[in-house]
């Protein structure tokens, strides 16, 4: 088999705060995915946003994840590709401009362009970690898809970074490596989550993706092909938990229960017959003693023992999630003209893109279109896990063929996180294109 057809199995992990999930795949030269298992563990708190809260915690979640998904194949990968729901410091697009020595564009001016944008986000204790797939090059300010091998005189490139802690980094690294595996990239997020559930088409007309997750919401806007940028913060569906916790009195379970059983259907209502209601900002300005609770059925709370209407179970829903989406969407509207720059909308995914009716209300707030982001089709994929909660680990395996594509392309010719080849590395290549 050549080198531009074998293919290499891999592991792709998504380091959620609340749950790891794991696929097993083969990735080809070509770009070619083919899920062989999947499986996943609950965190259990032993990590956080990216952040390991407890190393021995965090490795036996790691460990059982793993043997989870192993546990249905003979294969046993060596590289992890992985995303984690980090709380970047900074969110950069950054251009890098080389000359063109000799006149032809080589894989070493590649690397001094990518090299001279990444210096410009260096900051201390801090780890600057490149998206792949937004990766784009020019030659005398003429777009080109592959600059290998054409000539010219200057070769820019314009990258994404996130800074994220590089104590995280380092430890995720720990984690993954003390299993015998190695960590052979990153991918940030929001990014992750959009490359699972968008296509190119997406991203040419415009799109901005949301990724609500447990303790997170990340945004990565495209348009015109371009990622335009991306950001996550530390605010997700457990503040909607807790506000229910709150305001019902009820135990964490059934307050979860509640979010994804009532959703914001009610609070919905109201915004479709009041369309000129700003909306409300805070838990504490909700009026409870609206017309609508009195003909809102109640439900009998458990651990509470006491009775709640449905409608301010929606009312206190619908209060964070505004807050939650005003905050991430923010830059995004800052101008009025951007919006209509999004020929495709909003596409919500995550776990808690599963909250019902939380689409169609986020269009009415909004007033732009609003659908939910399932991972695109993989060859292999089990269809019960179709759902929005497992769109980043989509992306995961999308970034990782990506990935070995430019590879194979001679694009990429580095090791982890942009880091020079080791010697072993380059030998190791070498003879792959006798195997």
């Amino acid at each position: 088999m050549s080198a531009r057809t074998r293919e290499k199995h891999i592991l792709a992990v998504d380091f959620g705060s609340a749950v790891v999930r794991v696929a097993v795949a083969a990735i080809s030269s070509g770009g070619h995915i083919q899920v062989f298992s999947m499986g996943e563990t609950p965190t259990g708190g032993a990590m956080e946003n990216g952040i390991i809260q407890n190393r021995r915690n965090a490795q036996n979640v790691f460990n059982q994840a793993v043997i989870s998904a192993l546990g249905r194949t003979g294969r046993k990968p060596v590289s992890v590709f992985a995303s984690a729901a980090f709380v970047e410091k900074l969110s950069l697009i950054k251009e890098g401009r080389v000359q063109i020595r000799g006149g032809v564009v080589t894989s070493d001016l590649l690397q001094e362009a990518r090299e001279s944008a990444r210096q410009q986000c260096i900051e201390p204790a801090m780890c600057c970690l490149r998206s792949l797939t937004a990766e784009e090059w020019w030659i005398d300010d003429q777009r080109v898809l592959n600059p290998l091998g054409l000539r010219g005189s200057i070769l820019r490139t314009r990258l994404h970074f996130a800074q994220i802690p590089l104590m995280a980094m380092d430890n995720m690294r720990a984690i993954v490596e003390s299993d015998g595996f190695q960590l052979e990239d990153l991918v940030f997020s929001p990014i992750a989550a959009a490359l699972g559930c968008v296509t190119d088409e997406d991203r040419a007309m415009g799109v901005a993706v949301i990724d609500l997750g447990m303790k997170h919401t990340g945004l990565a806007l495209y348009q015109g092909s371009s990622l335009r940028g991306a950001s996550d913060i530390d605010l997700g569906v457990d503040a909607i938990v807790a506000d229910l916790m709150a305001v019902t009195e009820c135990h964490e379970p059934e307050a979860r229960t509640l979010l994804f059983e009532y959703g914001v259907a009610h609070a919905l209502d109201g915004l479709t017959n009041n369309p000129a209601d700003d909306g409300i900002a805070f838990v504490d300005d909700l009026p409870f003693a609206r017309q609508q609770a009195a003909l809102s059925p109640a439900v009998k709370l458990r651990t509470a023992n006491r009775e709640i209407d449905r409608a301010t179970i929606s009312e206190v829903i619908a209060a964070r999630v505004d807050e939650i989406f005003n905050h991430i969407l923010a830059p995004l509207f800052q101008e009025k003209l951007q919006r209509y720059a999004l020929n495709r909308g909003i596409v919500l995914t995550g776990g808690g893109a599963l909250i019902p009716k939380i689409a169609d209300f986020v269009s009415a707030k909004y007033k732009i279109a609003v659908r939910l982001g399932r991972p695109l089709e993989i060859q292999g994929w089990l269809p019960s896990l179709q759902t929005t909660a497992y769109t980043p680990l989509a992306g995961i395996l999308v970034h990782a063929a990506h990935y070995e594509k430019d590879r194979a392309d001679g694009l990429l010719a580095v090791g982890e996180h942009g880091q020079p080849e080791s010697l072993i590395a380059k030998l190791a290549r070498w003879i792959s294109h006798f195997t």
